[in-house]
């Protein structure tokens, strides 16, 4: 019996350190995974921001101030200046037709009304972090 079971400890150690091995690399990529998630909900938060920012300014400079057309612009921010974020404006004449239009319809100007529709979109650069997008819509004063 002892013959016959000579080099099993040996094995089943190696067979152990294996599955070891890979349960703890999967438990790093989980941890990298989680720290690009973080990183990803953070840019979003700050995406929200800057789309904040930009509506808030467009709405104080009012209805007649507001110019129609389309502005792209590259950001940095974070505590570092290190995030890279598209912002996307458009500001386009609406009616009671083209009031409920979906946010991913092209920016077409449209004819004059006494309504705008300011859209803003900020994109992360980062590949976990989804666009953000935000509208509000201006009318003329009576």
């Amino acid at each position: 019996m002892l013959a016959d079971s000579r080099g099993i400890a040996l094995l089943e150690v190696l067979v152990s350190g294996v599955v070891m091995a890979v349960a703890v690399i999967g438990l790093a990529l989980m941890f990298g995974l989680g720290q690009s998630l973080a990183v990803a909900q953070g840019d979003e938060r700050l995406a929200l921001y800057l789309a904040e920012q930009k509506l808030e300014q467009l709405r104080a400079l009012g209805f007649a101030a507001v110019a129609v057309g389309s502005q792209t612009e590259t950001l940095t921010g974070g505590q570092s200046n290190v995030q890279t974020f598209l912002r996307t404006t458009c500001i386009v004449y609406v009616d009671d037709t083209t009031l409920g239009e979906p946010a991913d319809t092209a920016c077409v100007a449209g004819v004059a009304t006494a309504t705008k529709r300011i859209r803003v979109t900020v994109t992360p650069a980062i590949e976990q972090a989804g666009p953000v997008t935000l509208e509000a819509v201006l009318s003329s004063p009576l």
